[in-house]
């Protein structure tokens, strides 16, 4: 298993990129949650300390696609965001999501310890909310004690043809990168900061995130996870 990060300077790499949005992230997305090619390419060109953009595909030794894994290192809050991690239909259930995962923490840590921090605070992400009593949401967001912070999480629109997405929760991985989280919650200011530096750059986000700010801001210094 070989972990390909895609540079936006390097043709083969983005070759491999745009294959892989085609095969995998297009299939396994739909339109409302799914960035466009342009807005990956944008977000591979910022070169901003305050917040790391990784873009990595999962090769076999044969150079085929396993998957991939999309994430952000934010400096400020010392937190790391799970954009995408996703499997191709017939690689399911064979660990590809989860080495993906250690991949992408031992990067994190790296970033973490470059600014001396020990290690990464927390790895946040979103996932489906509960729909008609059952759990729409993958497994291996359960395996690693994923818990939705306590707020109504509005994915803002991706781009300014689209609408909000409201069927999301938004929350942290308790299992990873120790498994002792024994925290009740996340600082309030961390959230915000969190929520404005993923999507303060998406068209029509503002009035979206100002909504969800002024709910956290009431909620008080920390925002509680549901467990």
């Amino acid at each position: 298993m070989k972990f390909l990060q895609i540079d936006i300077n390097n043709k083969t790499t983005m070759e491999i990129f745009y294959k892989f949005y085609r095969e995998i992230i297009v299939p396994n997305f739909d339109d409302s949650e799914r960035e466009t090619i342009d807005q990956f390419e944008h977000e591979l060109k910022l070169e901003d300390d305050s917040r790391k953009y990784y873009i990595v595909v999962i090769l076999d030794d044969n150079s085929n696609m396993l998957g991939g894994i999309i994430f952000d290192y934010f400096t400020e809050t010392n937190v790391g965001l799970i954009e995408y991690i996703v499997t191709d239909s017939k690689q399911k259930r064979k660990g590809i999501a989860s080495e993906s995962l250690k991949f992408a923490v031992n990067i994190l840590n790296k970033e973490a310890k470059k600014r001396r921090y020990e290690r990464i605070k927390f790895i946040c992400g979103e996932v489906e909310k509960q729909i008609n009593g059952k759990q729409d949401k993958h497994y291996f967001w359960e395996k690693y004690g994923f818990k939705k912070l306590d707020f109504d999480y509005i994915q803002p629109a991706l781009d300014s043809e689209k609408q909000p997405v409201e069927i999301m929760d938004f929350g942290i991985m308790t299992k990873i990168p120790n498994s002792e989280f024994l925290e009740k919650g996340i600082n309030t200011k961390d959230l915000i900061n969190i929520l404005y530096n993923y999507y303060g750059e998406q068209p029509n986000s503002e009035d979206t995130l100002s909504k969800m700010k002024k709910e956290i801001e009431g909620k008080g210094d920390v925002i509680l996870l549901v467990y």
